[in-house]
């Protein structure tokens, strides 16, 4: 983990707000300079240092992790650095992709910005053993379906879906009467 500290002066700052934007205008009118290039965003000292990296994002938005570390009402001082996630955090934020994979992703760098800790433990996931579990088959059902309506209802239940519907819901169900 890398830690340096950046001072900022004559800036507009909301602490509240999740997102603040970074003015490249403001840093280069105080003889500063950047430079983009493959996705990364840099910034140089007035001795032409690097400073800060950012990576950009959806939209074409650079991402700085910063964090205040003295705020005045003209100045604020940020301590920027990167930190190395665990395996299990990398795995979450993967959807669960398997170590096996998060391993290739870090030895062959092929995603900007994966940061490891090589260290640190690789736990089974409950929900994708539970997953992956199979069950025998039903036994081969009669030739003939259920004359009498109700008698027989198939169901399957799918979610929760991460997009919400029209009407607000993020499940589905599916019944089938075996008569019908």
């Amino acid at each position: 983990m890398h830690k340096r500290t950046l001072q900022l002066e004559n800036v507009n700052y909301i602490p509240t707000n999740k997102y603040n934007i970074f003015a490249l205008g403001r840093w280069d009118s105080q003889v500063r300079r950047y430079e983009a290039s493959k996705g990364e965003l840099t910034l140089f000292n007035h001795l032409d240092v690097p400073v800060l990296k950012g990576l950009k994002i959806a939209s074409n938005i650079y991402k700085f992790k910063l964090t205040p570390i003295n705020t005045n009402k003209i100045n604020y001082t940020f301590s920027c650095q990167e930190l190395k996630q665990t395996w299990e955090t990398w795995y979450w934020h993967f959807g669960h992709v398997s170590y096996k994979g998060l391993k290739k992703i870090q030895e062959d760098k092929l995603v900007n910005g994966f940061m490891v800790n090589v260290n640190t433990l690789m736990p089974d996931c409950t929900s994708c053993i539970k997953a992956k579990q199979s069950v025998k088959p039903y036994t081969k059902r009669s030739e003939h379906m259920q004359t009498n309506k109700g008698e027989i209802t198939h169901m399957d239940l799918w979610g929760k879906y991460d997009v919400t519907s029209i009407n607000g819901h993020q499940y589905y169900l599916i019944l089938v009467n075996d008569a019908t």
